[in-house]
């Protein structure tokens, strides 16, 4: 079951109640990965389009900016270095993200 499946089930009562275990096995599988999590919100934050002159606009971004900070917030154990190193990732070709991951399990780097 991926994890859209699980989600599916999950709010399915009867499915989610017969296959409980199998879908709290997914959906943990999916979030919980503290590294993915947070390179999610830095690349959300990166993304952010530039504001126009429209209030409305300027409040999206607002309450985008707010949403991504507060996934951030709550990897209390993540770094300065950390983000950096996952904005650098961001603008990495598959092929050096590659090269980097190797590279990077060799030496103290924060990931």
């Amino acid at each position: 079951m991926q994890g859209q499946e699980a989600l599916k089930e999950a709010r399915t009562s009867a499915g989610a109640h017969d296959k409980y275990e199998e879908v709290i096995a997914c959906l943990k599988k999916m979030y919980d990965q503290p590294k993915v999590v947070y390179k999610h919100h830095v690349k959300k934050l990166c993304e952010q389009k530039t504001v126009s002159d429209s209030r409305t606009s300027l409040k999206d971004t607002l309450s985008s900016f707010r949403v991504h900070r507060n996934g951030l917030e709550r990897h209390k154990g993540m770094t300065l270095e950390q983000y950096l190193t996952a904005q650098v990732e961001l603008k990495m070709t598959d092929d050096l993200r590659r090269e980097w991951k190797l590279f990077s399990s060799t030496v103290d780097i924060p990931t």
